[in-house]
């Protein structure tokens, strides 16, 4: 028996409940993997503590996800933000994006890509990875469009007069050069708040006129820029500035000296904590500031950012060698029902990915009619997947893994893990078969294992299969 539960069944004994304690601040987890358990008494009918057939404790709370959290350690392989995405064929005023291999290189929603002709303006966030060969964008593609080489990033980047951007021991160096006007930066739309970003940035040195930017700030100036960021202006590199702004409001300042005799030409951790209610600064971990009245709005879309500014003639270039950004993002589920006795179970969905294809097939032997291999390092967590006919051809189904035909087991008896389904689709046309396992998840392949659905017709009729898997990668 666990210490836990000796501590669960001496309180039971003395008519005292115990809970666990959730974290304060956004800055932990929820609830907090280092909380002591409380003892309370009470009063009103107190109830043991519940688990399910796992162990694992039911209880009723707040539910949060860090969907959208990402830490970029600035690991590519060249000198670049930018990793090759190919040949791509991208077109003005559409969303789709036409290429191969999208599964295996690495390319993801929340991702930028651009036909690498089309320049810096052209980057346009990733909604979805359809398929190895198709990608769906958030919005129409802004570029001149056409097909060529490609590049996907997790930044969008601006590179002014005399400025530059470039990757190398596992550092991003932000070059504002010496160019009155010039604004060299990377950013990346994130979420509303609550947020956490951490950045790890070293400013080698501090010039009058160069400004240095790192926090939160409004995706759209539509009604006014919001923002709450650390702000490196003056030629000191004992001081900054923490600095937020509300919707339409005029900028908040805090301008103070960095703590345990700390410069700025240090390698430093700046974090900034953003909630509904308060944003709180942070350097090396020490909290230095803290606004609650022009804060930016609660379900205003921010996007993360590190940029320098030429804002007048300037003394040289400054470069900030930036080691990670780091943002975690917090989105709390709501739960709009609930019984008297028993909690209500609250699932999130998980960014599902899909595979399609058409495939013709005239023929009575085992045919596969679509197939996906996971990538190496990758885990597949199937959520549904169908077939459709638009023949009157009956076929058994089957649904599973490795080489086609999918092997079946040897004897009665024996089993070998690779057919995960076996059925009939009808002679109609437009017969549809599949499962769908909505938000519960099974695992189903691992990296270089292949995943696919054969049909066995019964009549060599030629017949277009239409199929789809609906899946996570992990």
């Amino acid at each position: 028996m666990s210490l836990f539960e000796v501590m669960v069944n001496i309180a039971s004994a003395f008519g005292v409940e115990v809970k666990p304690t959730g974290a304060r601040a956004i800055r932990d987890s929820m609830p907090s993997p280092n909380a002591q358990p409380l003892m309370e008494t009470t009063t009103d009918n107190a109830q043991p503590l519940q688990v399910d057939e796992l162990g694992l404790l039911a209880t009723r709370g707040q539910v949060l996800t860090d969907e959208g959290s990402f830490r970029d350690n600035f690991n590519t392989p060249s000198a670049a933000l930018n990793t090759a995405l190919g040949s791509c064929t991208f077109t003005t005023g559409s969303k789709t994006v036409t290429g191969t291999n999208f599964l295996t290189v690495g390319v993801s929603r929340d991702s930028y890509v651009r036909l690498t002709a089309d320049g810096n303006t052209a980057w346009t966030r990733v909604a979805r990875v359809i398929s190895s060969t198709t990608i769906e964008l958030e919005i129409v593609y802004p570029g001149a469009g056409g097909t060529g080489a490609s590049e996907f990033t997790n930044w969008v980047q601006a590179v002014g007069a005399g400025g530059s951007l470039v990757v190398g021991s596992s550092l991003c160096s932000v070059t504002s050069g010496a160019t009155n006007g010039s604004l060299t930066s990377i950013k990346r739309t994130v979420d509303a708040g609550p947020l956490r970003l951490e950045a790890k940035i070293s400013i080698s040195t501090r010039n009058v006129n160069q400004e240095t930017t790192v926090g939160f700030a409004s995706t759209s100036a539509l009604g006014g820029i919001e923002e709450a960021s650390f702000f490196f202006a003056a030629n000191v590199a004992t001081q900054a500035t923490c600095r937020v702004k509300a919707q339409g409001g005029a900028f908040e300042l805090l301008s103070l000296t960095l703590p345990n005799s700390l410069t700025t030409a240090a390698s430093l951790v700046y974090a900034i904590e953003l909630s509904n209610s308060e944003v709180a600064f942070y350097v090396e971990d020490i909290m230095v500031a803290s606004f609650s009245n022009q804060i930016p709005s609660p379900y205003r879309e921010l996007e993360a950012f590190v940029q320098i500014f030429n804002n007048g003639a300037v003394g040289g270039s400054v470069a900030v060698q930036t080691d990670y950004v780091a943002v975690e993002n917090f989105n709390e589920v709501a739960v709009v029902s609930a019984t008297a006795s028993r909690a209500v179970s609250v699932m999130v969905a998980e960014d599902a990915q899909y595979h399609a294809a058409n495939t013709t097939v005239a023929s009575v032997t085992e045919t596969s009619v679509i197939a996906f291999t996971v990538p190496a390092g990758k885990t597949l967590f199937m959520l549904g997947w169908s077939l459709y006919s638009d023949t009157a051809t009956a076929a058994v189904v089957k649904m599973g893994r490795t080489a086609a035909p999918i092997t079946d087991p040897g004897a009665v008896g024996v089993t070998n893990g690779n057919v995960f389904f076996t059925g009939v689709i009808a002679g109609t046309i437009g017969a549809t078969i599949g499962e769908n396992f909505g938000y519960t998840s099974v695992r189903c392949a691992v990296g270089g294992e292949t995943l696919r659905i054969t049909v066995t017709a019964v009549a060599a009729t030629s017949t277009i299969w239409r199929s789809q898997l609906r899946f996570i990668l992990r």
